[in-house]
């Protein structure tokens, strides 16, 4: 489940992940009290573990930190609490179940993720020479500080994909090509304005990174990529295809550490942009193809069963 706290403390909306509509919720008194006093204890004993000097730096109290022992005491102390106020806890194993299952699908394509977005420069390095590795990680950093307009349009927006996908794969869709031109648009002009400023890395840097003006310039349409990969793969998170979009990331991941090995050893810093160009490429289309292979299906299979119209598969 996907919680995000909207207008007032007490108001929490509930997203769920599949074929579920979003409600407004309002927690029982006991439930905020508990929260506040777990959000004060915990804050606490962390507040006091140090204080600051003069010159801002912290200093250790005499007789050792006390933060293990405060914090074993505050997490007791918190127990204590929510236990008195909402009652013992209790053990649901289907719950328990079910929430590994699909957490194991959500931490799979996060560590794909991983893989795509940062063994280029480890392979770099191990494969290439520590000077490459260094300008190419400049140059990277610098796209993805361009992506970070994008990044938050993606994350205010990633509970309506939940609330469109409750009507299945045709509503988060829907929502995704209502958000690409705005995100496109943006991708594009950051790529033009990466592409423009890399001249100026060398002289922000130091003549010893005199290459980061050809590896930014290789790197500059990452932004586009990334922002159609993400909305087609929220597009199938909301709809409840997590399991396809996680296939996809993980084949990505393996495609970019094959082509990082195959072309890193010849081409230095431009086989490992060959390789992250090709694989989040490839991660782009393949995310809309789904997108839309998913929407044909359940289009036939409407048209075929319409009672069957509503079931998620």
């Amino acid at each position: 489940m996907f919680v995000q706290v909207i207008e007032s403390p007490t108001e929490i909306e509930i997203v769920g992940g599949v074929n579920l509509k979003s409600e407004i919720v309002t927690p029982p008194d006991d439930f905020c009290v508990a929260a506040g006093v777990v959000a004060w204890v915990g804050w606490t004993p962390a507040r006091s573990a140090s204080a600051p000097t003069a010159g801002g730096s912290f200093t250790e109290p005499a007789g050792g930190s006390p933060g293990p022992a405060a914090s074993t005491l505050a997490a007791l102390l918190a127990f204590v609490v929510v236990t008195l106020a909402l009652g013992r806890p209790r053990l649901d194993r289907a719950l328990v179940r079910d929430n590994l299952r699909r957490g194991a699908w959500f931490a799979l394509a996060q560590s794909s993720a991983n893989i795509y977005t940062d063994i280029d420069k480890t392979l770099l390095a191990r494969l290439g020479t520590l000077p490459a590795a260094g300008i190419y990680a400049v140059a990277y950093r610098a796209t993805a500080l361009a992506f970070v307009p994008v990044t938050g349009l993606l994350a205010a927006t990633y509970a309506r994909f939940f609330r469109n996908g409750a009507e299945g794969i045709r509503g988060s869709r829907r929502l995704a090509r209502e958000l690409m031109p705005f995100a496109c648009l943006y991708g594009a002009a950051a790529g033009i304005g990466l592409y423009a400023i890399a001249p100026a890395l060398p002289h922000l840097f130091g003549r010893g990174f005199a290459e980061t003006t050809g590896v930014l310039r290789w790197l500059a349409p990452l932004p586009l990529i990334q922002a159609v990969f993400y909305l087609g793969g929220d597009a199938l998170t909301g709809a409840g295809y997590q399991r396809s979009r996680t296939a996809l990331q993980a084949v990505a991941a393996v495609l970019n550490v094959g082509l990082c090995l195959w072309l890193i050893p010849a081409h230095s810093w431009r086989g490992a942009a060959w390789a992250t160009l090709g694989s989040l490429g490839f991660l782009a289309a393949a995310m809309w193809a789904a997108v839309f292979v998913i929407s044909t299906r359940r289009a036939d299979r409407a048209d075929a069963h319409p009672r069957l119209a509503s079931v998620q598969t």
